[in-house]
């Protein structure tokens, strides 16, 4: 498991952070429950807040081989082990001053036998609309952006996404039910 998801995972174990909110519509934002792990991540499609971002996975490609290719510009070889696992985020900035989005707020993901950094061995290489690309927002603002893992094909169906700013960890699903 990755090291940083493993003292992040016992950082919540020991009370040390807590979720902070959840939204149950597009605009209402409510406490999300301790329970907030990755068993009972924040339903597909929710808001929740994370630091000073209101954040919110709103579509899921489990194979963006494809789009990964275009990109790059170039054929990813055949005997390629991982799968790409890409999924496009929604992010508004809540706070007071100017988010940086590369600074503020992380992303990992989670399997039932791996965990993912974004900057791991096996990277996806240049992905359409990536976090880098974002910068900085004014409060208020919103953006989206893709966020991919390359990632262990038997994860795929069990992959939950972890978004951390500060002490602020929250644990989303990665797919629709």
């Amino acid at each position: 498991m990755n090291i940083s998801i493993l003292v992040i995972l016992i950082m919540l174990l020991l009370g040390f952070l807590s979720p902070v909110s959840q939204s149950t519509s597009e605009n209402e934002v409510i406490a999300v429950p301790i329970e907030n792990s990755a068993a009972t991540p924040v339903p597909f499609g929710e808001i929740a807040r994370v630091g000073d971002y209101e954040v919110r996975i709103i579509d899921v490609t489990p194979d963006a081989k494809s789009i990964l290719e275009e990109s790059n510009g170039f054929a990813i070889p055949a005997d390629n082990p991982y799968q790409f696992f890409m999924v496009r985020v929604e992010l508004t900035y809540v706070g007071d001053d100017i988010g940086d989005t590369m600074r503020d707020i992380n992303f990992h993901a989670a399997g039932n036998a791996n965990s993912y950094s974004r900057f791991g061995d096996h990277g996806c290489g240049r992905v359409p609309d990536q976090q880098l690309e974002v910068g900085d927002l004014a409060p208020a603002e919103s953006a989206e952006m893709n966020v991919c893992w390359a990632i262990e094909p038997t994860d795929a169906e069990s992959l939950v996404v972890l978004a951390e700013s500060g002490n602020d960890i929250i644990w989303f699903a990665a797919r629709a039910p």
